[in-house]
């Protein structure tokens, strides 16, 4: 009987750090939510200067950025929707309490009931592995996008400088 008590308490720690990680991923994301609202602001502003100071005639540099602030609004909004994606409500797995699993304590042995709840944390664990490799795939776009995204913003201020200075 000590092998499937250890069993269970040993799936029952994996249960709970996945459940750890899954909690991480979406603190993460909801950062980089924050720092990509700031980015988008920062974006709209530059581009609504953009469009206000824009001569009528334009030359090389006016067509950079405006193509540049083109491609900087699509990286955002791409960049938006993936940690919305992340942010989206999942159902993690949980083992069930109800008068079922109460009548199963009741009508089992003890090492039965180890091993079936044992088996039934690997079936969550499984189902919550899929759900956080999933996020945490995005997770990582997430902050490939939100690196672009600030090359991007940055390379719209070197724009401006250099219209400016010219």
């Amino acid at each position: 009987m000590d092998k499937y008590e250890v069993l269970y308490n040993l799936s029952l720690e994996v249960y709970k750090d996945r459940a750890n990680s899954f909690q991480h991923i979406q603190e993460k994301a909801t950062k980089y939510l924050t720092i990509l609202t700031f980015l988008l602001g920062f974006s709209l502003y530059y581009i609504k200067w953009l469009i206000d100071k824009l001569p009528l005639e334009y030359v090389l540099i006016d067509w950079i950025m405006i193509a540049e602030s083109a491609i900087l609004v699509g990286s955002l909004i791409f960049t938006w929707f993936t940690i919305l994606r992340i942010l989206r409500v999942e159902n993690f797995k949980v083992l069930p309490l109800d008068d079922e699993v109460l009548n199963f304590f009741l009508d089992n042995k003890q090492i039965d009931i180890y091993y079936t709840l044992a088996k039934g944390i690997k079936q969550s664990v499984e189902t919550n592995n899929t759900n956080y490799n999933k996020k945490s795939g995005l997770l990582n776009l997430s902050y490939y996008l939100l690196t672009i995204d600030t090359i991007l913003i940055i390379l719209s201020l070197v724009l401006y400088t250099i219209k400016y200075f010219t």
